[in-house]
């Protein structure tokens, strides 16, 4: 964890091609293998939280922020943002 979190610090990267075949492989399985993508837009979520999901589930993590009352989405972060804590760009 601690190697698959500096890669993906200092390079955005959540993949790793050992530590994803021998470990993590086994968690993207049971979401059937193939998510490129994973979205979360109840609440801000902790960047801690955020870095962990992205690296035990190998795909990005977008957050967005919006009110249902006025419109679904109003700001989203890129696919390929490495920082965490922000809200991202509008949409």
């Amino acid at each position: 964890m601690a190697a698959k979190l500096a890669n993906l610090r200092a390079s955005g990267s959540y993949t790793s091609g050992c530590y994803d075949k021998l470990v993590f492989n086994k968690v993207t399985a049971l979401l059937g293998g193939n998510v490129r993508h994973m979205l979360t837009a109840a609440a801000p979520i902790g960047g801690e939280v955020l870095e962990f999901l992205k690296m035990v589930f190998c795909c990005s993590f977008l957050e967005g922020y919006g009110m249902s009352e006025t419109h679904g989405v109003t700001t989203i972060t890129k696919p390929d943002d490495p920082v965490v804590g922000h809200i991202g760009g509008p949409v």
